[in-house]
């Protein structure tokens, strides 16, 4: 006789095993297909975090039900463009703020990005290596700190930005200035 308990402790430890295959640096893309149509969410989240994924099912996987699994796809720097367009339009803020951080979007997108009223957007697109210069000039001048710092952070901002923010009347700009690489007294 097979107690409950056990069928609950089976299928966790079964739902455990599937989430740590779908993680594996060691997978072939084509298992990660089959783990893609999982009935657990976390097994599919985890499928969407690999970096074998293939693009294919990082599409059907930008669909999901499940926020988290769609925020897992919007991390993914194999996820294209186009997929990453879309999920910049999700009604789930973290999809969205996932979007703004991934190196894979397009400047495009992370200009309409840059828009966002919420600072955090704001913030990771000005962190985005992607980031235009045009994107990241409006930005220098956002009223939040934390958007500036991360455009004083961000390795591919232009001296001429970095000068300007320099002069920043908050310390943590300033500070985060004076250890960008690209930026010379």
């Amino acid at each position: 006789l097979v107690m409950k308990n056990e069928i609950d402790f089976f299928d966790y430890s079964y739902y455990t095993y599937l989430e740590k295959l779908a993680t594996s640096s060691d997978i072939n893309p084509n298992r990660l297909n089959v783990l893609a149509k999982d009935p657990d969410f976390n097994v599919r989240r985890a499928v969407a975090q690999n970096p074998k994924t293939l693009p294919e099912t990082l599409t059907i996987l930008a669909k999901d039900e499940h926020w988290i699994v769609r925020k897992a796809v919007a991390n993914n720097r194999k996820t294209t463009t186009d997929v990453l367009d879309e999920l910049s339009k999700d009604v789930d803020l973290n999809v969205y703020d996932a979007v703004a951080g991934n190196p894979s979007s397009s400047p495009t997108t992370l200009s309409f990005l840059a828009n966002n009223e919420r600072w955090l957007p704001r913030a990771c697109v000005a962190a985005n290596p992607s980031t235009s210069i045009d994107t990241l000039i409006i930005l220098a001048k956002d009223k939040h700190w934390i958007v500036r710092r991360s455009i004083a952070n961000n390795p591919h901002t232009p001296p001429e930005i970095l000068v300007e923010l320099s002069r920043d009347s908050n310390c943590e700009v300033r500070k985060a200035v004076s250890s960008n690489p690209r930026f010379s007294i």
